[in-house]
């Protein structure tokens, strides 16, 4: 692994430090020299520069200001900058303990293993102070490739770092950390770009001194009319104030542009920029048409370097949606030979190769060719072979050692059968601890006292107690050694080996995002293919009452019985506080119990509605074929009451349907939660504020008004900060002020702000969360449910954060196939 250095060129000094950098989970201590800026040949140069408005002349748009904990704002201002017309300031009055604390993040960047990348910005601070800088994975498990300590002056500095991608990553975070201490800090200019190696100088050139072309790129191959264009340029060489990039049609003339900018970013020569990006507006005449930038030197109409043509079109598209998957961090590996044997004379040899869910290679049942952990604690595992012949009579057990591949990421190991082993054909099963048992493809023709290579095997993960099934007893165990940000609750000695899944010495978020990957595995050898009947519904009916025992799950094996049919119980009412507190129950015609889901409908607590707004039932209708019971309810809009009558109808209808679980048929243990967006707010809520008593009114007094599992979709989750969110729109403020009934940016409503919030009540003993976010979403902002997320670790309740590409709020990614899976898995295990 390349190890990066970071370069910190000053305006004014010449320093030395020794900088600490963390790259793809190693630590590197690397003395670096900080010298005076100056320009240097290079045989690289910079591709485009894909930060979104780099230089901030578009306000605070396309940066997310992440506040957790601490005091600060965050604004753009034109009183200092480097170049253009403003430059970021954040101002913490408040610190805190950890510097992520407080931040300033652009999320999106994509990087692709192996390639090289270049990361700068310019910076200064009112008092001599360092902040953090990290480049990381935004989706879990949030790997991280450069994390590094920069010291700031009162004056501008350029920081430059260069690393490379140890893997490929298409939602990656750059993120500027400010919480350690006070004072107010300028961020200007920001790259992040790839390099583009030159081409080597031709050997029978005459030897002369090199020159350093000068290149200018475009970010974009399509824009609309109004849009936003990044241009990046490097190399000019006698760089000048004058030097401007203009916007042609291609054979268009030089010297008359439809439009231009100086390398100030703006309409004024400021400063001159041997190398630099600008974000430039496309102006709203231009005729639909395709366009290039030029670079031009200062006062002339000669062109030092042109970027490619892009395409401007008339509005703009709707982004591409996609479901980023949660993924397992890969580590350097450490390399460790393969071992391998030779077989005594005579002897019969099995010689197997075994690829291992969430290690290495391995993949897991969600992503196959995703990539798991490199750096095991446990390299060498012991596999136990059984041999069957042709009636399926177990013939032979054998064990064997098998060792860590870290060129091919598998395991590889041989297996004596001794000398007695007869010829014939046979199948063979293999198992090794943690991993489900599996059969090799085909037959094996096995011949006596000959090496036999068996066909690669890839075996599921999540057999914690080694039983051969994948069950909420491996869950107990799981959940037992958790330790996220906390220690364990209850790990029993020797457990902790086995619930650690990734092989990385702790047992936290990654082994049990990648336990609810591997769920749609039972047990070993099992192949359900049984095609299902087309669903069909029967009618409604109404019930009648019968009082009998709430029915409760005392197996560890899912509970779900698919049905073909289904029945409605609707209007029933949970609650006198209100005619419009009514829900609608679908129960599977399973002949027996169902576990429950409660779907409660978004529209900004003031619209939607159990009838209209079920989209559980309208979208994900298999959730009920495959034997969930699914209730949908109405709640208090805010034209009848505000908060917290929302949470008390929600609290209601949990209490309404437990109590009559044994009439409804559903299991009253079992009951899980799943809301978007207004929802997702009071779902999330009901999640942490179970054990809360002082928002259970009504009816059923006696009855749990708890959950066993949350699923938020883009809710709120945190008023303090959502009203202090830059950008957040007027009309989001206006609502919140609504549903709390004050002020909410009033200091007298911080109270009824954290009341609202589910951060707030967050309690190690809170049910396992599902949560999803779009990067594009303009209504919640994506950090309402980072906090949530870093709420939960930090009190070791599983969780997992989906993250999703380009989708505002709400989307098809929401109710998509892949996603209904995952969360009937989800429900499926902690339903049991």
């Amino acid at each position: 692994m390349q190890v990066s250095t970071l370069n910190k060129f000053s305006l004014a000094a010449r320093l030395s430090f020794v900088a600490v950098i963390v790259l793809g989970g190693a630590t590197f201590f690397a003395v670096n020299t900080l010298q005076q800026q100056q320009n240097t040949r290079s045989n690289a140069s910079l591709a485009a520069n894909t930060i979104a408005n780099p230089g901030f002349e578009s306000g605070t748009g396309s940066w997310q200001f992440n506040k957790r904990s601490g005091s600060a704002s965050y604004q753009v201002t034109s009183n200092t900058k480097v170049s253009g017309n403003s430059s970021a300031q954040i101002t913490v009055t408040g610190a805190s303990t950890a510097p992520q604390e407080i931040e300033l993040a652009q999320y999106g960047q994509s990087v692709t293993a192996g390639q090289k990348y270049t990361f700068s910005f310019w910076a200064k601070s009112s008092n001599n102070r360092t902040i953090d800088v990290v480049l990381q994975d935004a989706n879990s498990p949030f790997a991280v490739f450069v994390r590094k300590t920069v010291p700031l002056t009162t004056n501008w500095q350029q920081f430059t770092q260069t690393f490379t991608a140890p893997q490929s990553r298409s939602n990656m975070l750059i993120g500027l950390q400010f919480a350690n201490s006070t004072g107010t800090v300028w961020i200007d200019d920001v790259v992040f770009s790839s390099e583009v190696q030159a081409l080597p100088t031709a050997t029978n050139v005459p030897a002369s001194p090199t020159s350093t072309q000068t290149t200018l790129s475009v970010d974009k191959t399509s824009v609309a009319r109004g849009g936003q264009i990044t241009a990046t340029w490097s190399n000019i060489p006698n760089p000048s104030a004058q030097d401007k990039i203009g916007l042609y049609a291609p054979g268009q003339p030089d010297g008359s542009p439809i439009g231009f900018v100086y390398v100030s970013c703006s309409q004024t020569a400021t400063v001159a920029r041997a190398a630099g990006s600008c974000t430039y507006t496309i102006p709203t005449t231009v005729p639909l048409a395709q366009a290039e930038l030029r670079l031009h030197a200062a006062g002339t109409n000669v062109v030092l370097a042109k970027s490619s043509v892009f395409t401007i079109y008339s509005n703009t598209p709707t982004p591409n949606l996609t479901l980023v998957p949660t993924a397992i961090t890969t580590v350097a590996p450490t390399t460790i030979p393969t071992r391998t044997v030779t077989p005594a004379s005579g002897h019969t040899t099995m010689q197997t190769t075994l690829k291992l869910h969430g290690l290495g290679k391995g993949g897991d049942s969600a992503n196959p060719n995703s990539m798991g952990n490199f750096n095991l604690q446990r390299p060498q595992r012991i596999v136990t072979m059984e041999i069957f012949d042709v009636n399926n009579q177990l013939v032979a057990t054998k064990q064997g050692p098998v060792s860590f591949n870290t060129t091919n990421g598998n395991f590889v190991g041989t297996i004596d059968l001794g000398t007695q082993f007869s010829t014939g054909q046979y199948t063979v099963k293999v198992k090794t601890d943690q991993h489900l048992r599996g059969l090799v493809p085909g037959i094996q023709t096995i011949a006596s006292g000959q090496n036999i290579q068996l066909q690669s095997l890839t075996l599921v993960s999540g057999d914690v107690n080694n039983d051969n099934q994948i069950n909420i007893i491996d869950y107990n165990f799981l959940m037992g050694c958790y330790s996220d940000l906390s220690p364990a609750v209850s790990c029993a000695a020797g457990n902790k080996q086995k619930a650690d899944l990734t092989d990385d010495g702790d047992v936290n978020q990654f082994d049990y995002n990648l336990f609810v990957r591997e769920l749609s595995n039972r047990s070993g050898d099992e192949s359900d293919g049984t095609p299902q009947p087309t669903p069909t519904r029967a009618p409604t009916v109404v019930p009648t009452s019968v009082p009998s025992p709430v029915p409760t799950a005392t197996t560890g094996r899912s509970l779900l019985k698919p049905a073909t049919t289904y029945t409605t119980y609707g209007n029933l009412r949970y609650s006198n506080a209100s005619p419009r507190l009514l829900l609608d129950l679908y129960v599977p015609d399973s002949g027996g119990p169902a576990p429950l889901i409660i779907y409660v409908h978004g529209g900004s607590w003031s619209t939607g509605s159990k009838d209209k707004s079920c989209l559980i039932k309208q979208q994900a209708p298999n959730m009920i074929y495959k034997g969930f019971a699914v209730a949908c309810i109405n709640y208090r809009l805010l034209d009848e009451a505000s908060f917290p009558a929302q949470i008390e109808d929600v609290k209601g209808a949990i209490r309404f349907l437990r109590a009559n679980a044994a009439t409804y048929k559903i299991y009253g243990n079992k009951i899980g939660i799943w809301g978007s967006s207004a929802g997702g707010h009071l779902s999330a809520l009901a999640g942490t504020i179970g054990g809360v008593t002082q928002y259970d009114t009504g009816l059923n007094l006696g009855v749990s008004s708890s959950v066993q599992a949350v699923v938020d979709d883009f809710g709120p989750t945190d008023f303090l900060a959502f009203a202090q969110t830059p950008g957040i729109q007027p009309t989001q403020v206006a609502l919140g002020t609504r549903l709390l009934g004050c002020d909410i940016l009033s200091p007298e409503c911080e109270d009824e702000a954290r009341a609202a919030s589910s951060v707030t009540y967050v309690t190690p003993d809170d049910p396992p969360f599902s949560i999803l976010h779009g990067t594009k979403d303009n209504t919640v902002p994506l950090s309402q449910s980072q906090l949530l997320y870093d709420a939960l670790r930090a009190k070791n309740v599983p969780v997992n954060f989906t993250i999703v590409q380009g989708m505002g709020h709400g989307g098809l990614p929401t109710y998509a196939p892949a996603r209904i899976e995952e969360l009937s898995t989800f429900f499926d295990l902690l339903l049991r």
